[in-house]
């Protein structure tokens, strides 16, 4: 009894400690997303599975972001990065509850532009939903040269 114990003590700890799966998924599993590759680019479809069956949340027909020096556009996908665990919490001013986390599985996707150039869409998995986003190597030239032509700051997200 006591080595039954001790074996599903350990298993539970070693579940714990698991790196995030090898499909793209949330942490408990019920959001995942699949990527597919074809002619006309790629695309993702982002799924929610609950007790009454599986369904499609958001799909992303086009991958791409048009700058005006005209990069970001017919991408090729390179590189598929590891999945990165986010635990983040924070306090809020008002609301129900002031204590709040957040946890997601993180996935980078890296592509090549028509230039070659690098353009990545990152993708946060939450337990509750889904956020992507676009990043470049030079975005914080690329901010630079919209404060100018605004005339206030902006701030890049590193």
């Amino acid at each position: 009894m006591i080595k039954q114990v001790k074996i599903a003590v350990l298993m539970a700890f070693a579940l714990m400690a698991m790196p995030c799966a090898a499909r793209q998924q949330s942490p408990n599993g019920k959001l995942w997303m699949e990527h597919q590759s074809g002619d006309n680019g790629s695309t993702f479809v982002v799924s929610y599975e609950d007790g009454r069956g599986v369904t499609e949340v958001m799909r992303i027909p086009v991958v791409g972001i048009m700058t005006s020096d005209g990069r970001g556009g017919k991408m090729t996908l390179k590189e598929v990065g590891k999945c990165r665990r986010v635990n983040e919490e924070y306090t809020m001013l008002t609301g129900k509850r002031r204590e709040c986390s957040n946890r997601a599985n993180e996935y980078v996707f890296t592509f090549a532009d028509q230039r070659s150039i690098d353009v990545r869409m990152v993708f946060r998995l939450y337990d509750d939903g889904v956020a992507f986003r676009y990043e470049m190597d030079d975005m914080k030239k690329i901010v630079e040269k919209v404060e100018k032509k605004l005339g206030y700051p902006c701030k890049a997200i590193a």
